[in-house]
């Protein structure tokens, strides 16, 4: 087994003896009273070097971190509450549009920690006739704002089940500085050095609850999380028989007075399968995150959790259906009609319209299993549901498909209308009106909204969070691991990217309403311009020459060491097939592989990253930059 492939498996077996510390064998023998458990502790360290002596240095063996528990009525159910006299609505309609003050803290103070990691990674990519004092000497001297005297680094995860997840995962670890590989392969550190990631779909699933579990290091949580090679999956029976708990918890949020779906049921099943609690999720919030140790110190990315709206019961979702957020700070909307937000854990409540003040307030309405339904395999899951709304692969029933699946017919005996929806109250009510005969933006007279899985349109990458001006985005890593082609029902189908999630949102910023936005040129993927050029099985960067829109770099999954192309709806992975994917993840973001290595990766990958700042520097590109250019960027 090569040392990447072993490095999956060396983080989980970790990650497993961790929690038990000196503990190392459970003898259990049987009594007529039942169940006895002898408990024989040992020195584990050393017997972990015995029988694997690279195991104990190469990962420190320590406690996973539980989720934080902080619900007001200590389970899934929220909390109507007396409003705080300060609590508005942040309504930023005059450009420049402004940042949330939780978002806007968040990546200052993160940006202020950054000089040092700059000057690390700049100095390991092994970038030449560059100085790296004098690129950071603004920032030095005046302050480190991102986008403006350091560079601004995004990170975009799309959906596709536990393929996506797995992939994505596979991805950031061979960017993670705490990856011992990635510090060899010279491309550890850019997880760290990212201000922001955002998932829709599965990719929510995974920055939820990678977030709750207080950013740990991805292959560890399928070991203490996910536990994928467990036969236990959302969709299976040791799940599935647990729906009298799942709905009575859904009950009692009925009961205190906020309406629910299927979704919040779908939202407690996800919490089972990706939060780190005793009691499965069923008291963490989303807002709980700012509470970890990691969000605190400002080392990772700001997880931004991605849903779309349906504008009505039975009502299409197209690409200008609008497109909401959630983080840790905030549920906002970035739309060209309503920029608006409201601090995350007063989700569920309402303000006015007149004048932003909040009217009736809740707490406790952002369960963090309702945001790792972010895939909802019918439509919105609610955090998870949230996040569920961002993966709320029901809402599709609730579509208008001529000729649905059996399943799907199936499931509209048992479930109507909006029950397929995450049901969230809408925050924005009366906001976004339309004046002199315009209709303003869609969502303002909804008293709930109907959130949907972020990618029900195909448009699987989160990008467009990314592109909004006052997030002063310069480069934005697109890691996609959809199956492209097939219709979104149809989660059956393996397969790889093609470039239509890319492509579909630079369809979307062609409409009249959107075209504001700055975006690279992006070829067809529906005429086949995309495959043609070769950019679905390797690492492009569009927009290398445009001086207004943020550069992207393409990382596609595809075949290099490893089937990775695996259905959305499989939700058991072997031992090989985790490794698989983790090895063939990490040769393409290090571009290196038993038989190839392009030893000049590094450097490019900081050239790409440098060089909006390089560009507000005043500085020149540098010859081997230029080389790295003309190697990787879409023509």
């Amino acid at each position: 087994m090569s040392s990447v492939m072993f490095r999956a498996r060396k983080a989980d077996l970790n990650a497993d003896l961790t929690p038990r510390l000196d503990t190392l064998f459970v003898f259990t023998m049987r009594k007529k009273s039942g169940w006895i458990q002898v408990w024989v502790t040992v020195g584990l360290r050393v017997l972990v070097n015995m029988h694997k002596p690279d195991i104990a240095t190469a990962y420190v063996l320590r406690p996973r971190d539980l989720a934080i528990s902080q619900s007001p009525t200590g389970g899934y159910a929220p909390k109507k509450i007396v409003c705080p006299a300060d609590l508005r609505i942040r309504d930023a309609n005059m450009y420049p549009w402004g940042l949330s003050q939780g978002e806007e803290a968040y990546i200052s103070s993160k940006a202020n920690l950054s000089i040092p990691l700059w000057s690390d990674f700049l100095k390991q990519a092994g970038l030449k006739d560059f100085d790296i004092e004098n690129f950071l000497d603004r920032a030095t001297t005046n302050g480190a704002r991102a986008g403006d005297t350091v560079p601004n680094v995004a990170l975009a995860l799309s959906g596709g089940g536990n393929r996506a997840l797995l992939y994505s995962s596979s991805i950031l670890d061979a960017f993670d500085s705490r990856n011992p590989e990635a510090m060899k392969a010279r491309t550890g550190g850019i997880l760290q050095l990212a201000n922001y990631a955002t998932g829709l779909s599965a990719g929510s699933w995974l920055l939820g609850s990678w977030a709750t579990s207080n950013f740990e290091r991805f292959p560890s949580l399928n070991q203490t999380v996910w536990g994928y090679t467990k036969k236990n999956g959302y969709l299976s029976w040791r799940n599935l028989k647990k729906y009298p708990k799942y709905y009575s918890d859904t009950k009692k949020k009925k009961k205190a007075g906020f309406a629910v779906s299927f979704v919040d049921i779908w939202a407690r099943m996800l919490g089972t399968q990706f939060i780190k609690d005793p009691e499965k999720g069923k008291g963490v919030l989303f807002s709980s995150v700012r509470e970890t140790p990691a969000y605190k110190d400002r080392i990772f990315p700001l997880p931004i959790l991605v849903s779309l709206s349906r504008p009505g019961t039975g009502k299409m979702i197209t690409l200008q259906s609008p497109m909401y957020e959630f983080t840790p700070e905030d549920f906002g909307i970035w739309h060209p009609l309503l920029n608006a937000s409201i601090p995350m854990e007063y989700l569920g409540s309402k303000a006015s319209a007149m004048n932003d003040q909040a009217i009736t307030c809740t707490k406790g309405f952002d369960n963090m299993g309702v945001w790792d339904d972010a895939y909802d395999i019918f439509g919105p899951s609610f955090l998870m549901a949230r996040s569920g709304a961002s993966s709320n692969v029901f809402s599709f029933q609730d579509g208008s498909d001529p000729d649905p699946p059996f399943w799907a017919k199936l499931l509209k005996l048992f479930i109507k209308g909006e029950f397929y929806e995450a049901l969230v109250p809408n925050p924005f009510q009366g906001k976004g009106v339309g004046m002199f005969g315009d209709a303003g933006f869609e969502n303002t007279n909804l008293e709930t909204l109907l959130l949907a899985d972020g990618a029900m349109v195909a448009e699987n990458l989160p990008l467009f969070p990314l592109i909004q001006p006052s997030r002063k985005v310069d480069i934005i890593f697109a890691i996609d691991s959809t199956v492209d082609g097939h219709p979104f029902p149809n989660p059956n189908v393996h397969g790889y990217p093609n470039g239509t999630a890319l492509y579909l949102t630079s369809l979307k910023l062609r409409h009249p309403n959107y075209q504001g936005y700055p975006f690279p040129k992006v070829p067809s993927a529906i005429d086949g311009s995309f495959t043609s050029a070769g950019y679905e099985e390797r690492p492009t960067l569009f927009g290398c020459e445009d001086s207004s829109a943020p550069l992207i770099l393409y990382l596609p999954n595809h075949f290099v060491s490893a089937q990775t192309d695996m259905p959305t709806l499989q939700t058991d992975y072997t031992w090989q097939e985790i490794d698989g994917f983790f090895q063939n993840g990490f040769y393409i973001a290090t571009q290196s592989n038993s038989t190839y290595v392009d030893s000049e990766w590094p450097a490019c990958l900081a050239c790409a990253m440098i060089e909006k700042q390089r560009i507000r520097n005043s500085q020149s590109r540098t010859e081997q930059c230029s080389a790295c250019f003309s190697r990787y960027c879409a023509t």
